[in-house]
C-alpha cells in the first residue's frame, strides 16, 4: 500500500511539474501593451511648469511597454523607446498649446488688442524661442532616460495556469506568495489581478498584452 501511494505521490508531483512548464513554455515570447503615464509625467512636468500649471494637460500620456519572457525562466519588462520619444513630441506640442493660453490670458488680462505672435515680438522673442528654451529647461533626454529606467525591469519568471509569478528584480528569487492572475486566449494575455500574500488588488486591471514574437 505504501508504494502505491508512493507511486500516486510520484505521478502527481510529476504532473504538477509538467503542468508548471507547459503555462510557461505557452508565455514564452514578447508581449506588447498599452500603458497611461499621464500621472508620473504631470509629476516630472509640474515642478517645471510652477504656477502657470493650470495651462497645461499632460493626460494621455501613452507609451508601449514589451514584456519578453525566455525559455530560460527570465523576463525583462521595458518601455518602447520609439513610443516613449513619440509620447515626448506629442507633449511638446501640447506645451506650445499651454503657453497660447497663457500669453491669450496675460493680453486679455492686459486689455491689449493683439495676438500672441504680436504679443512676444514686442519682447523680442518668438514662441519657437520659448520652445526651445523650455526643452532645454526640462532636459528632454534626461526626462526619457529616467521614465525609460525607472519603468524597466528584470528577473526571473514562472507559471503555471492562471498564475504569473516574477521577481521583484534580478537580485530575487520567486515568491510564491505573489503573482499575476491570468487568462491566455490565443496571442492574447490578460493579466487580471495582482496577489501578494493574503491580498488581491484589481486596480488598474484587466492589463492586455497581445503577442508580438
Amino acid at each position: 500500500m505504501k508504494r502505491i501511494l508512493a507511486a500516486i505521490l510520484t505521478i502527481v508531483m510529476l504532473a504538477m511539474l509538467c503542468g508548471c512548464g507547459n503555462a510557461a513554455e505557452k508565455l514564452t515570447g514578447t508581449w506588447q501593451t498599452e500603458a497611461d503615464l499621464s500621472q508620473q509625467v504631470s509629476q516630472l512636468m509640474l515642478g517645471e511648469v510652477g504656477d502657470m500649471s493650470e495651462y497645461f494637460d499632460f493626460s494621455g500620456f501613452t507609451i508601449q511597454f514589451l514584456l519578453t519572457l525566455s525559455a530560460d525562466g527570465t523576463y525583462n519588462l521595458r518601455p518602447e523607446q520609439a513610443s516613449v520619444q513619440a509620447a515626448f513630441d506629442a507633449l511638446l506640442v501640447n506645451l506650445k498649446d499651454g503657453l497660447v493660453r497663457f500669453y491669450e490670458d496675460e493680453i486679455a488680462h492686459a486689455g491689449l488688442g493683439m495676438t500672441v505672435e504680436e504679443y512676444l515680438a514686442t519682447q523680442n522673442v518668438t514662441m519657437d524661442d520659448l520652445i526651445e528654451t523650455l526643452e532645454e529647461h526640462i532636459a528632454q533626454e534626461d526626462l526619457v532616460s529616467n521614465l525609460v529606467e525607472a519603468n524597466t525591469r528584470e528577473g526571473q519568471f514562472s507559471a503555471t495556469d492562471g498564475k504569473l509569478y516574477l521577481s521583484a528584480g534580478a537580485q530575487f528569487g520567486i515568491d510564491e506568495t505573489v503573482y499575476e492572475t491570468y487568462t491566455l486566449e490565443g496571442n492574447t494575455l490578460t493579466l487580471t489581478s495582482h496577489v501578494d500574500g493574503d491580498e488581491t488588488d484589481t486596480a488598474g486591471y484587466p492589463r492586455f498584452f497581445q503577442k508580438v514574437s
